[in-house]
C-alpha cells in the first residue's frame, strides 16, 4: 500500500487488519499484517498473525517460512520450525530465502551436515547475499569443514563488511 511505501507501517498494518477483519478467509491480508509487524520487530504479535494465516491455509508457504525463521532466531520450537521450513521448501523450492530458512533451522538444531545442502542452494540462487554465505560458512564449520568454512566466510565479508553476523564471521576467521 501507499502507507508502507511512505514508511507509515502502523497505518499500513491497520489497513490490512481491517481487510482481514472484513474478509476472514483472506490469507494475503493477515500475511501482510504479520510481515509489517515483523518489520517492527513485534515478534509476539507477528507469531500470532502467522499462526492465524496457517490456520486459514496450512499450506501458506510464506507464513510457514517466516514463522520457522522466527522460531529459529528466538530459540523457539525447533521441531515445529523444521516442519514449517520443510513444508515451505517443498512449495517454494527455488526461493533462496526459503532454502536459507530450512538450512538455518537445521543448523540451529545442530544438524550441520543436513544444513549444508539447502544453504548451498540459497547461495547458488542468490550469491550476492552475505547472510546466506555466512549461514553456509557456519554450517560448514559445524560440520568440520574448516577450509570451506573459512573461504565461505571470507566471501561473505568481501560482499559486505557490515551484514548481520559480520562481527562473528570475523571472530571465527581470526580464531582459526
Amino acid at each position: 500500500t501507499a502507507y508502507a511505501n511512505q514508511g507509515k507501517l502502523d497505518e499500513a498494518r491497520r489497513e490490512f487488519e481491517q481487510i482481514a477483519h472484513h474478509d476472514p478467509t483472506s490469507v494475503a491480508a493477515p500475511t501482510m499484517v504479520a510481515v509489517l509487524l515483523h518489520t517492527q520487530n513485534r515478534l509476539k504479535e507477528t507469531r500470532e498473525w502467522y499462526e492465524r494465516v496457517l490456520r486459514l491455509d496450512p499450506g501458506a508457504a510464506v507464513a510457514a517460512n517466516n514463522l520457522a525463521w522466527i522460531e529459529a532466531e528466538t530459540n523457539g520450537d525447533l521441531q515445529q520450525a523444521l516442519q514449517l521450513a520443510e513444508m515451505a521448501a517443498s512449495r517454494l523450492p527455488n526461493r533462496p530465502e526459503v532454502n536459507d530458512t530450512l538450512g538455518w533451522v537445521r543448523y540451529r538444531r545442530g544438524e550441520y551436515a543436513e544444513a549444508i545442502a539447502p544453504l548451498t542452494r540459497s547461495v547458488e540462487e542468490d550469491p550476492s547475499n552475505p547472510l546466506y554465505l555466512y549461514h553456509l560458512g557456519l554450517a560448514q564449520a559445524g560440520n568440520g569443514q574448516k577450509e570451506a568454512a573459512q573461504e565461505t566466510l571470507r566471501q561473505a565479508l568481501a560482499l559486505r563488511r557490515d551484514f548481520e553476523g559480520a562481527g562473528n564471521a570475523r571472530r571465527l576467521l581470526e580464531s582459526r
